[in-house]
């Protein structure tokens, strides 16, 4: 029999934390549903692990595949899915027992083709929920675009995106979801997400938004564990802009400088990763390089939009040292912010110890 939901996990390296991720789905209060683990072939235990759940139960499934990334790996879940409605999963989070059932029950009642839950932010010390910028309810298309599109990549109201661009808070209609995700590109590797979550948001007839149901929660290590230099971050960033602008004229929607907005968001994550992290050229050098690469004429796009928008101070003043290439001036306010993050990481396990 055809399930109602395919649950789908991405899984490469996480036998810390993939029990509790798969072991929070089979405790759902609501039932009719099948789990399809995507093993990235992992060099640890995780696709052992991957391979006793799926002896223990009949409703798991297993996929073994060579490494080929995230949008792969999440393309072969969908091909091996059966569900009428597709939700994603990342294996080192889990989510509360309530979810699925409270987000089924909105899509079949009112037959929307996305319910989206909150999520909370759990460290070892705390727990952060991160509410959504609308009030709950279905919005039908006119109220999708009188609502939300405009706020949708970034609300100016809290300078981060209206709609969180993670699919694992999501559960999407696979009709939906299979159009956009299986024409994405497989060498997204930044904003893997982003560019599924809103394309499938502007093709969506009908949404239903919760307001204070955190039912996803997102594990967050340690700022010394996780903060890590990630060489593919510039590399992909250009190629991520370049795919939501075509995604967004495909579907004739005018949010360009939402575009610019957001793609300075990730602008400022790349270059911080870039000058904090890259241990293996100097400053003088990773500057250098950086001058070059800012100076794409799409950037400069970028830097105009954000000097007119009404952005924190703080955004627009980075954005500001980048438009003028001060990056020295830059790395100072990038490197100072994370020694006082680690200092206050730092005292706040002591106090725990």
């Amino acid at each position: 029999m055809t399930p109602e939901l395919s649950v789908i996990i991405p899984v490469y390296n996480t036998e810390r934390y993939i029990k509790k991720c798969i072991n929070s789905i089979i405790n759902q209060t609501f039932t009719d549903y099948e789990i399809i683990l995507v093993d990235d072939a992992s060099t640890d235990a995780s696709g052992r692990i991957c391979d006793e759940y799926a002896a223990k139960y009949d409703f798991i499934k297993v996929v073994h595949k060579d490494h080929d990334g995230p949008t792969h790996t999440r393309k072969a879940g969908l091909r091996a899915a059966r569900g009428r409605y597709i939700s994603y999963i990342d294996s080192d989070d889990y989510i509360e027992p309530q979810m699925y059932e409270f987000l089924m029950d909105k899509l079949m009642k009112y037959n929307a083709d996305i319910a989206i839950c909150n999520i909370a932010i759990e460290t070892e010390n705390s727990r952060l929920p991160l509410y959504l910028n609308f009030k709950e309810g279905l919005y039908n298309k006119e109220r999708l675009k009188s609502e939300i599109y405009p706020n949708m990549l970034f609300s100016h109201d809290k300078n981060v995106p209206g709609i969180h661009p993670s699919l694992c808070n999501k559960v999407i209609r696979r009709q939906v979801i299979e159009k956009v995700i299986m024409d994405i590109t497989e060498e997204i590797y930044l904003g893997e997400d982003a560019i599924c979550t809103y394309p499938c948001m502007l093709d969506a007839k009908s949404v239903y938004i919760t307001y204070d149901k955190f039912f996803y929660i997102y594990r967050q290590t340690s700022l010394s564990m996780s903060h890590q230099y990630d060489e593919r971050l510039l590399k992909k960033l250009p190629l991520l802009i370049s795919v939501l602008d075509m995604a967004f004229e495909k579907r004739s929607f005018g949010g360009k400088n939402q575009i610019n907005c957001y793609a300075a968001l990730q602008l400022i994550l790349s270059i911080r990763n870039e000058l904090l992290y890259n241990k293996n050229k100097t400053l003088r050098e990773k500057v250098k390089e950086l001058k070059n690469y800012i100076s794409q004429p799409r950037f400069q796009e970028i830097f105009k939009t954000v000097q007119h928008e009404n952005i924190s101070a703080l955004v627009k003043y980075k954005i500001f040292l980048l438009c003028k290439k001060r990056l020295y001036l830059l790395y100072l306010l990038f490197y100072f912010k994370e020694r006082y993050l680690l200092l206050k990481e730092k005292i706040n396990e002591e106090h725990t110890a």
